[in-house]
């Protein structure tokens, strides 16, 4: 088959372009949900699936993440729940935990809030040679309810174990963390290909995009799930793009609660020279 590529990009160059096509998208789309990464050249695959270590399993991704959950109980302020839920309820909202503390999982970061995710596309990259763009995806539910509710679970539809799942859907997560709150959290949770050998990346899926896996589309918004690139040139905008998103306090403090993350967000206002 053939995998099409071409979903539809926009450019932006300052918030209130950004402001306009999210207007303009919001318009036209009763559903949708953001994610910001600060690199366009990623795609939209898990971290547990990014520079995948040598001979790697489930099973190894399992130990990783019953190593994070044998050390959660020593921070359990920063859960703000007692888990009297089934098993996989527990581990589900304890993978969302771990996913928003740097753990490598077969989660997916998206949000409702488009400015949040514009805070992440823009902020300063860790790579040693990063883009010059950066990327807001914008994910489109289909219209038709029952269609659309195939593709979504809460923790309390979840009944088997994560390790073992055969596709990928949508987790709305229990407030469990101060962190999913900010950041008005929700996650694509990615199912294990093991003829591919890889977590498929959502961007890549077929039964989220079916029309982009044949040489003629028949692309029909009430079934099917589209894609939209927001790229801006980070290099050129992205300083500016934060200064501006911090008057309406979107922030490193507000996206990430904690005093060490207050301390850096009043940093980057002293640098910027704005009022504290």
């Amino acid at each position: 088959m053939i995998v099409r590529a071409d979903f539809d990009e926009y450019y932006v160059k300052d918030l209130n372009e950004y402001n306009n096509t999210i207007q303009t998208l919001v318009n036209e789309h009763s559903e949708i949900y953001f994610r910001g990464v600060n690199q366009a050249r990623f795609n939209l695959a898990p971290s547990i699936s990014r520079n995948k270590v040598a001979n790697f399993s489930v099973e190894k991704e399992e130990t990783l993440f019953n190593a994070f959950r044998r050390r959660i109980a020593l921070y359990k302020s920063e859960t703000f729940r007692e888990y009297t839920s089934t098993k996989a309820q527990i581990d589900i909202e304890t993978l969302a935990i771990a996913q928003h503390h740097g753990l490598k999982t077969r989660l997916l970061d998206w949000s409702t809030n488009p400015l949040s995710s514009l805070w992440f596309a823009c902020e300063e990259p860790k790579a040693l040679k990063p883009d010059s763009y950066c990327i807001v995806w914008v994910l489109i539910a289909p219209t038709d309810e029952k269609v659309r509710n195939l593709f979504f679970k809460t923790g309390e539809e979840i009944t088997d174990s994560l390790f073992t799942l055969d596709e990928t859907f949508i987790y709305v997560p229990n407030i469990v963390n101060p962190r999913i709150k900010n950041q008005s959290g929700l996650f694509s949770v990615h199912h294990y290909d093991t003829t591919l050998k890889k977590h498929v990346p959502l961007d890549e899926n077929e039964k989220f995009f079916p029309h982009k896996f044949n040489a003629k589309p028949n692309f029909l918004p009430d079934r099917n799930w589209d894609l939209i690139k927001i790229l801006i040139n980070r290099e050129l905008y992205g300083k500016d793009i934060l200064k501006n998103l911090r008057r309406f306090d979107v922030h490193e403090e507000t996206i990430y609660p904690s005093l060490e993350r207050a301390g850096s967000r009043l940093n980057f206002d002293f640098d910027s020279g704005l009022v504290l």
